[in-house]
């Protein structure tokens, strides 16, 4: 089954310039944004000097303890690190923030002098990461959302022939489209897309709204075959489906991701998918904003209490884990108690 490192490996020696910028070089540029660059430099940086500069800094002890999501990034940019096709793409206006209301990062990676690829930072598999992107479905905007159009409204200039990506995996997909939604009309003839690989959707008041919809023509959404986070809130009606060898939380794993040729491998959304998008649609459509705000405050409460601090607590010890998390609801009413339950069987795929 071949994934992202075997796409590098056969057409990494490729210039942009001879093969065309993909969909799968858009996941790479947006995994990459998921590693901490803080003091690694000031101005514009090839990403093979910042990649030499990051694992110079960084143990592979290091990288090892990080959460998925980044130890992934890593591994993408120690093989793109010395290859033609990305080592001298120049990386710049890097910006990031974490705190206990936001987790944020973007930064502009120049594909050749006429395009700019932004790309935003995603969601981990950390309990807390996840409750932005539960936020997301009854507050706007949140921290990150508010940073997300401010980065794009300052580094995409009214007179400029300068084209612009955005995009992002997992909420930095979300984020990719909040920015581009938000941002003047006219600077938006300067965007040629906005891509959100696996990445959560919109409440209805944005979706139904007229910003999204003079947005749409230049959106797409890659989900996954095993898609839970892009199957949150409201998404687009045409998603490109493509398949994944892990199911579950795993699935949202970008090398889990497979392709052929320079392509990822077409598919439809597994039962379990449909099934999650049903119950999550009829929740959006049963409950307002302040009663989604009650049971998102109730599901991180219950998780907290149980002791789990990242969805692979639960994913790794299934029954201890969903023992812990029921025991926990038992001062909830009934209905949010099911909910709850079916939530976490569809985070760990419970067949």
């Amino acid at each position: 089954m071949a994934n992202i490192v075997n796409y590098i490996n056969h057409f990494a020696n490729i210039p942009m310039t001879d093969m065309a910028f993909n969909d799968i070089d858009n996941v790479i540029l947006s995994c990459i944004s998921y590693i901490d660059y803080t003091g690694l430099f000031e101005g514009p940086i090839t990403l093979g000097e910042l990649a030499e500069k990051y694992f110079n800094s960084n143990s592979k002890k290091d990288i090892n303890a990080q959460v998925i999501a980044v130890r992934s990034a890593a591994k993408i940019l120690r093989y793109i690190r010395d290859e033609v096709r990305y080592k001298d793409l120049l990386i710049h206006d890097y910006e990031y923030k974490y705190n206990d209301d936001e987790q944020f990062a973007a930064m502009c990676i120049d594909i050749d002098d006429k395009t700019t690829y932004i790309s935003f930072e995603g969601t981990d598999e950390l309990v807390s990461g996840w409750k932005e992107d539960f936020e997301f479905s009854y507050k706007f905007p949140v921290p990150s959302q508010r940073d997300a159009i401010k980065y794009v409204k300052k580094h995409i200039r009214f007179f400029t022939k300068h084209k612009y990506i955005l995009g992002g995996h997992s909420k930095g997909g979300h984020l990719a489209l909040i920015g581009g939604m938000y941002l003047n009309r006219f600077k938006q003839r300067h965007i040629t897309s906005i891509i959100s690989n696996d990445g959560p959707g919109l409440r209805d008041k944005e979706f139904f709204s007229k910003k999204y919809k003079r947005i749409v023509p230049k959106y797409k959404l890659i989900l996954t075959d095993q898609s839970i986070v892009g199957m949150l809130l409201y998404e687009h009606e045409n998603p490109t489906v493509i398949k994944s060898n892990k199911k579950g939380i795993m699935a949202h794993d970008v090398l889990s991701w497979e392709t052929k040729g320079n392509e990822f491998i077409p598919s439809e959304l597994s039962k379990f998918s449909k099934t999650l998008d049903a119950r999550l649609f009829e929740w959006l459509e049963r409950y307002t904003y302040e009663e989604r705000e009650i049971f998102v405050k109730n599901l991180f409460g219950v998780l907290d209490r149980a002791g789990i601090d990242s969805l692979l607590d639960i994913k790794e010890n299934k029954v201890t884990s969903v023992i812990n998390i029921i025991k926990e609801t038992k001062g909830l009413d009934k209905e949010t108690r099911e909910m709850i339950k079916s939530l976490i069987k569809f985070m760990i795929n419970i067949k």
